[in-house]
């Protein structure tokens, strides 16, 4: 048995939940059983127990706010005068500039099929890539349960029809489909200053150019689905790009 295999059994056989039918990781509920780990053999354990949220991803926190899509979005994080969430209700977001996220402020959609945030946000490779929602600075904040769909009026990214044929197919790989070169946007970016942030159980489609950037410390990102991009050639777009330290990473599709 290689040492990795034997790590994460290990790892498995020191976990214990406290709600064992709900407990998934990355949450509060999960705790790892120290006295049965053995760091003289694997000292890399004790590194990888620290990944995601410290403390885990809260589940108890207070409403603050419910919107519709009437409302601004930013507007209402920027108002928040407590710690908590923000639900969003069914309907469509439209966006035209980055929605900048707050800490402690929570961003949960009542449905990830039903809440949509559309940005048709627009950015040139000499302009630098924008951000449909940016956490920077922050602590403690995440997004749940919603879709962010980049909309392009008229076009649709350019896809592979066939992943099985083992084929190659350049004109998908390319940065700016249609002749279109402003379409330089990410999903969401974490930047390196961001800590204990999350994306949980969200979808996003369509992505300008990257879905995620994540660069912070401590995040975790769990349970998204990420399909299809615009732009997906070279000089790093198109990337589901993951940096930082001590991130968690899991069940993502």
């Amino acid at each position: 048995m290689n040492k990795l295999l034997t790590l994460i059994l290990f790892f498995n056989l020191c976990i214990s939940y406290s709600v064992s039918s709900q407990c998934q990781n990355g949450d509060t509920c999960i705790v790892v059983d120290s006295n049965c780990l053995d760091f003289s053999q694997y000292p890399v354990i004790s590194e990888l127990i620290t990944a995601g949220v410290q403390g885990g991803v809260p589940d108890n926190l207070p409403v603050i706010a419910t919107i519709n899509n009437t409302d601004n979005i930013q507007t209402a994080i920027d108002n928040s005068t407590g710690d908590g969430v923000i639900i969003l209700t069914a309907g469509i977001y439209p966006i035209s500039s980055t929605i900048y996220m707050k800490s402690n402020i929570v961003l949960r959609g009542e449905s990830a099929e039903l809440v949509i945030i559309q940005s048709t946000i627009k950015s040139t490779w000499e302009q630098g890539k924008k951000n449909t929602i940016e956490f920077n600075n922050v602590s403690n904040s995440g997004i749940e349960n919603l879709t962010i769909l980049y909309q392009v009026i008229g076009y649709e990214p350019i896809d592979k029809l066939d992943w099985l044929d083992g084929g190659w197919c350049g004109d998908c790989f390319q940065n700016d489909p249609h002749g279109l070169d402003d379409l330089y946007v990410r999903q969401v970016s974490i930047n390196n200053s961001s800590n204990n942030c999350w994306i949980d159980s969200c979808r996003i489609l369509k992505s300008g150019t990257d879905p995620i950037l994540l660069a912070g410390n401590h995040n975790t990102l769990r349970n998204n689905y990420i399909d299809r991009c615009y732009n997906k050639g070279g000089s790093g777009n198109g990337y589901y790009d993951i940096r930082g330290d001590y991130n968690l990473i899991y069940n993502e599709t």
